[in-house]
């Protein structure tokens, strides 16, 4: 699975643990509070509903509009919710409303380049520091010349050892005049074997 994939799967268990203590963090109705995976939200006046809280952690929205939805709602768990719609029990007249400043935003941290504040999750704050961040690799580290000619690795195999892309290799061995646009196909040989030779 993929760095940002991993991400976003953070970044949804922490917006719902979030909402989840932004409402006191248990059913308004039988006060379960174990699993945050659990809890559903109601909208109270279904009329007055912009879009599902579900839509929020899959394209997330200003803030704004965020806690404005969600102080439309109650926290309910799973089988409450089940039992409402059934009509087999009611919300009660008090129940704990959305507070928005328990839900935190995630605080601002430094770009590793130019070090001013950038969002916590991206990397850098700018593209242009993210392209001084991606030209940042050690070519002296291994002999590309070697590994290139002699080994007869791929673009890709090289571009796993330096731990960067295949395109940069390309550029990489243009610029010292050694790139061939096809290599033979006894070059083939395994990613983890070669890397780990050289280690």
């Amino acid at each position: 699975m993929s760095l940002s994939s991993e991400r976003v799967k953070k970044w949804r268990r922490e917006s719902k643990s979030a909402i989840v203590e932004g409402f006191g963090g248990k059913c308004a109705i039988c006060s379960y509070n174990k699993c945050h995976d659990a809890f559903d939200l109601h909208h109270l006046d279904p009329s007055k509903k912009n879009f599902g809280i579900a839509g929020i952690r899959a394209n997330p929205k200003k803030w704004e509009l965020i806690k404005k939805e969600l102080e439309n709602c109650i926290l309910l768990c799973s089988n409450c919710h089940r039992e409402f719609h059934a009509g087999l029990i009611k919300i009660p007249k008090k129940f704990p409303k959305f507070v928005g400043d328990r839900f935190k935003q995630k605080k601002e941290t430094y770009c590793p380049i130019c070090n001013k504040l950038k969002s916590n999750y991206l990397i850098t704050c700018s593209k242009s520091c993210a392209a001084k961040k991606a030209q940042k690799v050690d070519w002296e580290k291994y002999d590309l010349k070697d590994l290139y000619l002699k080994k007869k690795l791929t673009n890709v195999q090289i571009a796993d050892i330096f731990e960067c892309s295949d395109v940069a290799v390309v550029k990489r061995l243009k610029k010292m005049k050694l790139y061939k646009h096809k290599m033979p196909s006894s070059s083939v040989v395994e990613r983890s074997a070669v890397k780990g030779s050289l280690q």
